[in-house]
């Protein structure tokens, strides 16, 4: 997983190591969003429902993820974090391919 800070640093880091790993387990295939959160949804916009997720065991990491759902595929287009002070982290999904073969040179040392 990649961040950005708002100075425009970028670290990367395992997604099992993060802050967030309930929240992106989406990404890896392991985990249920659902078991992590209780949700609501919001009133849809430019084609997303908005799901408000509030964890279901308290995180000094984030009180409040919104999921932004694509309508036409379901896929998560945005995450947005909001935590106890209302910082936000905002993490974008853009260009994604789902169910791609990979060589095993696609990855090398």
């Amino acid at each position: 997983m990649f961040v950005r800070s708002a100075a425009g640093q970028l670290t990367s880091q395992p997604v099992g190591q993060s802050q967030y790993p309930a929240v992106f387990s989406f990404l890896t295939g392991t985990g249920s969003i659902a078991s992590g959160f209780s949700f609501a949804m919001q009133p849809s916009s430019a084609g997303l429902y908005i799901l408000v997720g509030t964890p279901t065991s308290p995180t000094p990491a984030f009180t409040t993820a919104l999921f932004y759902v694509d309508e036409q595929t379901s896929q998560i287009r945005r995450v947005l974090l909001i935590d106890a002070q209302r910082n936000r982290n905002r993490f974008d999904f853009t260009n994604v391919t789902v169910n791609v073969s990979l060589t095993p040179g696609t990855f090398s040392p």
